[in-house]
């Protein structure tokens, strides 16, 4: 049920997130989505500006978030930092203080570290999200979303994850753990859950791990590769085992997956998943830089 508002300042993971936030940034997505759809403009952020925080060339986040921010309005601000550049920024609380007292009404971090989004959120005064490139709770939602546009109630779904788990990103198994969904992860015989993540997830629900391929891909209705390069990998010939199950896929895609017949099948819904993408960090943004909370 819709509310309009959720129970946050920052989106920095889905850690602490209830259902009931997650769901009401789904819905606000789907919003946006249908908005565009008809193209109809959203005023939402209206005469306010929001920083982007880059640190690598990444023009994919680039565009994606500053159509976001146009979309709903708004003014987006880059700055792409590098180095000991950044890291000097980063160290100087009073002067991410001096940036949010500027008007921002947020702040998008996208570098490769998630410790540069905490170092904002430790100092700034407006919301922060943490649109780490590869990892990050928004390409999650994105994930989430597109999935729920297929099949709403998650409970019961056999999710399998590919991939090491140092690549992992566990933002989207904290999603689908916490709405019951059944989520096996496929990885590498030397992969160990950390004792941290393992504590957290198994409030919500078993976490399977399997070295088996076979038994990874049978059943599965959803299969989500991480995005790591690693020795695992399901192609096209190993989806004969189950030939209706959807492919999702952390974005930038590895080499792998861009260069298999799985990325341009019938089955992938990649495509789907980058297009959320930009719907679900317009949510955010609505429901965060507006402080409904």
């Amino acid at each position: 049920i819709k509310k309009g508002s959720v129970n946050l300042k920052h989106f920095l993971s889905l850690d602490g997130v209830t259902e009931n936030d997650i769901a009401e940034i789904i819905i606000s997505a789907r919003e946006f989505k249908n908005m565009r759809a008809v193209h109809e403009n959203s005023t939402a952020l209206k005469g306010q500006y929001v920083l982007l925080v880059t640190k690598q060339n990444n023009p994919r986040a680039n565009i994606t978030f500053q159509i976001a921010i146009k979309e709903l309005s708004g003014e987006p601000i880059i700055t792409s930092l590098m180095g000991e550049h950044l890291e000097s920024l980063l160290e100087d609380a009073n002067y991410v203080k001096a940036l949010s007292a500027c008007g921002l009404s947020a702040i998008l971090v996208c570098t490769s570290k998630s410790s540069d989004s905490k170092a904002f959120f430790d100092s700034s005064s407006v919301p922060v999200i943490d649109a780490t490139m590869g990892r990050n709770p928004v390409e999650a939602l994105a994930a989430l979303m597109t999935v729920s546009e297929l099949t709403p109630n998650f409970k019961g779904l056999k999710f399998t994850i590919v991939g090491d788990l140092s690549q992992g990103d566990y933002s989207f198994i904290t999603a689908l753990l916490k709405f019951d969904a059944d989520v096996t992860l496929y990885t590498t015989k030397d992969g160990s859950l950390p004792e941290q993540a393992s504590r957290y997830l198994s409030q919500f629900a078993e976490l399977k791990i399997t070295h088996d391929k076979e038994s990874a891909i049978k059943g599965a209705d959803y299969i989500y590769f991480t995005d790591g390069n690693s020795s695992l990998f399901i192609d096209g010939d190993d989806l004969s085992i189950n030939e209706n199950v959807k492919i999702l896929s952390s974005v930038p895609v590895s080499s792998k997956l861009a260069n298999s017949s799985v990325y341009e099948s019938e089955n992938s819904l990649i495509s789907k998943q980058n297009e959320n993408l930009l719907h679900t960090c317009k949510a955010l943004l609505y429901l965060l830089s507006n402080k409904k909370a």
